[in-house]
């Protein structure tokens, strides 16, 4: 039985080669395990024609981020990374002609090949972006809560109803609304809207009316606002991820999560100097957004989750930075030496 060689085993038991493998073995369980029960789909070359074409394709594209990241960590050139993406998603889709419920498409490749690029640009100064200095950090912090506002806002925009009418129907006890979005025209989703036990089981007919208030919508029972549905800040994710399939039972969580993902690299990069004005302006982009846009405002957990993320980058910040002291400090002592 063949032996591997011991450098070889060397460089694959590295953390960078384990980072490649893990990146690898994610990409290929979420793309080879069969969806749904339809039949083997042919190779696609066109682009751009599905309905959700561009969600697909920045999802596609964040698949392979990881892989540039791993293999790209402090090299030369973006290149091999970028070469070794084309290659794997160009075998994946290859293989997808022969899972069921998949879509093969030469747009995947191409999205593929572009998340594995991004990646490794990151890669290639790795410092610049986990151990930042003072003014980089302070650049870093104005453009994450640039990126912050421009996400939010974005989702607001694109969410907002495109049509003055919506579909309200009753499933069970609940109400579920489904309105058109700007959303649908630039190649995203749109979510549904539910309203859990809107229903009173002991009427006959429960009286019940949806009215819109600019990008939102208030459930009326009788004379009183019951509810209000529709997009909130928290809900960028929704125009990317299926989240008809998954965010009726867990759309406040991912709302959550959302808003955790966004303020995290805020918190990161800011310093004690510059974090109460990274909070301020964190708290006034959640707050503002819904009163100029005419969405709804967000809930207890969009809120705990943005303060959760901006609390938890500022923690793994604090834990660079005294390491870095550390290893300054064990430098100077006589006999210390850098790795």
């Amino acid at each position: 039985m063949p032996q591997t060689s011991p450098i070889l085993r060397a460089r694959i038991l590295t953390p960078r080669g384990l980072a490649v493998i893990a990146a690898v073995l994610a990409i290929l369980l979420l793309t080879l395990t069969p969806s749904g029960n339809r039949p083997p789909l042919p190779f696609s070359y066109e682009i751009g024609g599905e309905r959700r074409w561009l969600a697909d394709g920045i999802l596609n594209l964040c698949l392979f981020v990881p892989l540039g990241l791993a293999v790209g960590w402090e090299s030369r050139s973006p290149w091999p990374a970028a070469l070794c993406g084309f290659l794997l998603s160009t075998a994946v889709e290859l293989a997808q002609t022969m899972v069921p419920g998949r879509d093969p498409a030469l747009s995947d490749i191409i999205f593929n090949s572009l998340g594995a690029t991004v990646g490794a640009v990151i890669a290639r100064h790795p410092r610049t972006w986990y151990a930042p200095g003072e003014r980089a950090s302070r650049i870093l912090t104005a453009a994450s809560i640039l990126t912050a506002a421009l996400v939010m806002t974005g989702t607001a925009v694109l969410l907002s109803p495109s049509e003055s009418s919506c579909t309200a129907a009753r499933a069970g006890a609940d109400l579920r609304l489904e309105c058109t979005s700007r959303a649908d025209q630039f190649g995203l989703d749109q979510p549904e809207y539910w309203l859990r036990d809107a229903f009173n089981a002991k009427a006959e007919v429960p009286s019940l009316s949806v009215r819109r208030d600019r990008a939102k919508w208030r459930v009326i029972r009788g004379t009183e606002t019951i509810a209000t549905l529709g997009p909130t800040v928290g809900q960028g994710w929704a125009l990317l991820a299926y989240p008809n399939e998954i965010g009726r039972r867990w759309s406040p969580l991912l709302n959550g999560a959302w808003l955790a993902a966004l303020l995290l690299p805020i918190g990161f990069w800011s310093r004690r100097t510059t974090r109460l004005i990274a909070l301020t302006a964190c708290v006034a982009l959640l707050a503002l957004i819904p009163v100029v846009t005419g969405i709804a405002f967000s809930g207890p957990v969009e809120w705990l989750g943005a303060v959760m993320g901006f609390a938890l980058g500022a923690g793994l910040s604090s834990s660079t930075v005294m390491t870095r002291r550390q290893s300054r400090t064990l430098e100077k002592r006589p006999g210390g030496k850098s790795c």
